[in-house]
C-alpha cells in the first residue's frame, strides 16, 4: 500500500480538534489523525506492506510553472501553530512501525 502521507497529514491536521495533545500540551491533532487513518486503511485493506510516500515541497515550483493554478487553493494563512511537516513526529512513528518510506522534493510524482 503506498500512502500520500503528506496529504493524510495535512487533512488530519485540519480535519482532527486541535484539543488534541500530548501531555506536555503540544498539538498532535494530525499525528492522532493521521494514525487512525492509517490503521483503518490497513484494517480494510490488510496490505502486506506500506509505503509512506512523503512529499518534502508540496507545491513544487516546476509544477507552479507549469500550471499555475496548481494546489493554489490549498494555500493557508500561515498560523502560528500549524502543520510543520519538517518536524512532524510522524516520520520517526513510521520508522518505529517499520513502514518502508520514501521522501523526495516530490514525491507524489511516484503516485501519478
Amino acid at each position: 500500500m503506498l500512502l500520500d502521507t503528506a496529504s493524510l497529514y495535512f487533512r488530519a491536521f485540519y480535519g482532527v480538534p486541535d484539543k488534541v495533545k500530548a501531555p506536555n500540551g503540544a498539538p498532535v491533532n494530525a499525528v492522532r489523525g493521521l494514525l487512525d487513518i492509517i490503521a483503518k486503511l490497513v484494517k480494510l485493506y490488510e496490505p502486506t506492506h506500506i509505503v509512506a510516500c512523503w512529499d518534502d515541497d508540496w507545491r513544487p515550483q516546476w509544477r507552479v510553472d507549469l500550471i499555475p493554478s496548481y494546489k493554489s487553493h490549498r494555500v493557508v494563512e500561515v498560523t502560528a501553530v500549524g502543520p510543520d511537516a519538517k518536524r512532524c513526529p510522524i516520520r520517526s512513528r513510521c520508522r518505529s512501525r517499520s513502514f518502508a518510506r520514501l521522501s523526495q522534493p516530490s514525491a507524489s510524482r511516484l503516485l501519478e
